[in-house]
């Protein structure tokens, strides 16, 4: 009997068709989830690395922690050229102290070989300056200027050591001149992490011993690179202190606190404690603490119990 290769029906095309997308339509959620999932362990793998190499840089320095910017003086953020970070090679400094008690490269040395080999950012390589998590936004800030085409933040600190000022923890001023006689100059940098300015906002030579509760008191945390992760409830709540809304701030900065927070992973991010721990926190509860009225000005964010920033001021809120 002879017989011949049945083909499908349209009917039985489409029905095929629409298995498929049903299949994809149930399938897909989860792989994001998961997607999502493995990208905040890789953050929280990051920051754990980078705290044990604080800590480590720590048992090196008599109990020392890094430095936030050159010791000597007040202001030293990065963001612009009249708050210079203080000498770029500067081992002392966080983002070159961590790496070399890890086994990797300082932040100088990657600036060094840069472009030959590109600096770690959204875009390129893995780092654990980077969280994957911005891999998707990128950086971005409400200052055009200080985010390169390439996806890097622009950060002002010297080619040499800065004198010291002529009186201690005096602001750095613009046009701050090093032992060269060189000014402040730009380089690129990208990092997704912070270490906590309140430490280091009225006092230098900081130990970990005197962090106190070193369990609750931040020392590294996942910071925002981008002005898309402040909700609309997050700026709500928050509000503008000094007028300053979380939006608005200034990207390009080697430190942070409270108010630069991110919120990546499930609403919140990663914190990096003295103690050594690594815990998550939501951004809300980080920035809208109990009792907390938005916009109110001259508040430390300390939470006893869950969170310090400054341990060195008992003022709580409210």
């Amino acid at each position: 009997m002879n017989s011949r290769n049945r083909a499908f029906t349209l009917v039985e095309l489409l029905v095929v068709i629409g298995i498929i997308a049903l299949l994809v339509g149930i399938l897909l959620p989860s792989l994001n989830k998961a997607r999502q999932s493995a990208r905040a362990i890789k953050c929280a793998s990051n920051i754990r690395q980078l705290g044990i190499g604080m800590l480590m840089y720590a048992d090196q320095n008599k109990g020392v922690i890094p430095y936030d910017g050159d010791p000597r003086y007040g202001n030293t953020d990065g963001d612009r050229n009249a708050r210079s970070l203080g000498w770029w090679e500067d081992g002392q400094v966080w983002i070159n102290a961590v790496a070399t008690n890890i086994n990797r490269k300082t932040y100088a040395q990657m600036q060094a070989e840069h472009p030959a080999t590109p600096l770690p950012n959204a875009r390129v390589g893995n780092s654990i300056f980077v969280c994957p998590g911005v891999i998707d936004a990128g950086p971005s800030s409400a200052n055009p200027a200080e985010v390169t085409a390439d996806g890097y933040f622009v950060m002002w600190g010297h080619n040499a050591r800065l004198p010291g000022p002529a009186t201690p923890g005096a602001n750095m001023a613009a046009g701050t001149t090093d032992v060269a006689g060189g000014g402040p100059v730009s380089r690129n940098v990208f990092t997704a992490y912070a270490i906590n300015s309140q430490i280091n906002s009225s006092r230098k030579n900081v130990k970990q011993s005197q962090l106190k509760p070193s369990s609750e008191t931040v020392l590294l945390l996942e910071r925002r690179v981008n002005p898309s992760e402040v909700t609309d409830r997050m700026q709500a709540e928050y509000g503008s202190p000094s007028s300053n809304d979380l939006r608005s701030r200034r990207m390009a900065r080697i430190k942070a606190k409270w108010d630069y927070f991110s919120a990546r992973h499930r609403g919140g991010g990663y914190l990096l404690f003295a103690d050594g721990h690594v815990g998550w926190l939501g951004a809300r509860e980080v920035l809208s603490p109990p009792g907390y009225t938005a916009g109110a000005t001259n508040v430390t964010f300390n939470q006893p119990g869950k969170v310090i920033w400054d341990p060195f001021n008992p003022q709580v809120y409210p």
